[in-house]
């Protein structure tokens, strides 16, 4: 089967780079994702670190989003 060159896979994409640029609007950006996102996500990605499923990507989504009910209930 001949593979189209433009075709990318999961394991060949590296992930966009961050800009440093100095925008007015990053430092807000960087201090609303560390704080509403960056924790919750961290904590996933080290479960889906140490049990390593086959389908990490819905294994991480269901975490978040059953973690966001949690701190939904909790406020």
């Amino acid at each position: 089967m001949a593979s189209n060159q433009g075709d990318i896979q999961m394991s060949d994409a590296s992930p966009l780079p961050i800009s440093t640029g100095a925008d007015a609007d990053s430092e807000s950006v960087r201090k609303y994702l560390n704080t509403k996102v960056t924790g919750v996500l961290m904590e996933g990605m080290k479960k889906i670190g140490t049990e390593k499923p086959k389908d990490p990507l819905r294994v991480l989504g269901e975490f978040l989003i059953e973690r966001s009910k949690d701190l939904e209930e909790s406020t």
